[in-house]
């Protein structure tokens, strides 16, 4: 049946009974407000800028609450060679897969 198609002449009473059976109750409500959602951002640490180069751009931010290095990678290959073949696009997904197993991605 086409969506286009659906009216009370076309659907069958027994299908609309379900679905009027189904509707969510009168009783669904919101959650409660989540009270570790900060709300005041002042206190917020930014990240330190490190090192910018042509190639990379390093940044640094502690973890002082619990007290453990924290690492986020992001990598962009610009190879321009990489998609001039389908044995390229081959070998550059492999390439990949093979970085992010020895990265434990």
């Amino acid at each position: 049946m086409i969506l286009d198609e659906l009216s009370p002449k076309t659907v069958r009473n027994a299908q609309a009974h379900d679905w009027i059976l189904s509707a969510p109750k009168g009783n669904m409500n919101l959650p409660a407000p989540n009270v570790f959602n900060p709300t005041d951002y002042c206190d917020a640490k930014f990240p330190v800028l490190l090192r910018k180069s042509s190639y990379s751009t390093l940044w640094y931010k502690a973890d002082t609450m619990f007290s453990t290095s924290k690492v986020f990678v992001k990598i962009y290959f610009n190879c321009p060679h990489a998609t001039s073949s389908p044995e390229s696009e081959v070998l550059i997904d492999i390439f990949t897969w093979l970085l992010l197993d020895y990265l434990n991605v």
